[in-house]
């Protein structure tokens, strides 16, 4: 059975006055385009809360092959137009990483007021089967708000997101002993790479 898949787009750019925009353009309209291809997708944008210079666009897809039948569409340079102005910026080139993840769980995260979004990559291969049972645990214990999910760019580097009803509650339950213990223990076993907390907004 064919699994959903979440498209992350991280782009950091050193003009704080740049971050994508739900429309109409130029991000709106590449969804408008992709719509014409018979594939439905629900997407997000925003912006790192403490740090403007990060923005994130979100893609559900139904499934991967949903994905490579935009990307191999003959149709893709039209989509590709609406996207291109987003990952250059008005001033500057950013950067920007791109990840395909199978989540756990479905992504409720993406609807809350705040998203945190965590990116480890193994120390070891050999840590996987701990490391996902650590995870899998953490996202029983939040009622599968947190799940998690290998990145098909490399299979040593997962992605977490769970949703807040603000940051300061993430920071607060990170604190919190039990969760403070399960991350140390997390973190012998896995590098964090990187710590966003995102507000996003829901594209139509």
């Amino acid at each position: 059975m064919p699994v959903p898949t979440t498209e992350i787009v991280i782009i950091e750019t050193n003009d704080s006055s740049f971050h994508p925009t739900l429309g109409p353009e130029p991000l709106l309209l590449s969804f408008k385009q992709i719509k014409t291809l018979g594939v439905n997708t629900s997407f997000y944008t925003g912006v790192e809360a403490e740090n403007p210079k990060i923005s994130f666009i979100v893609v559900q897809w139904d499934n991967y092959e949903q994905h490579q039948k935009v990307v191999e569409s003959p149709s893709y340079t039209e989509v590709a137009k609406g996207l291109g102005p987003v990952l250059s910026g008005p001033n500057s080139t950013p950067a920007h990483k791109i990840y395909h993840v199978q989540f756990s769980g479905p992504a409720v995260a993406f609807d809350q007021p705040a998203t945190e979004v965590v990116v480890i990559a193994l120390k070891d291969p050999a840590n996987r089967g701990a490391v996902v049972d650590i995870l899998s645990k953490r996202s029983g214990a939040s009622g599968n708000k947190l799940v998690f999910g290998q990145t098909r760019e490399d299979e040593n580097k997962y992605i977490i997101v769970c949703g807040w009803p603000t940051v300061e509650a993430q920071k607060q339950t990170a604190s919190k002993p039990e969760v403070a213990a399960a991350l140390q223990q997390l973190y012998s076993l896995a590098d964090e790479d990187n710590l966003y907390r995102v507000n996003l907004t829901k594209g139509s």
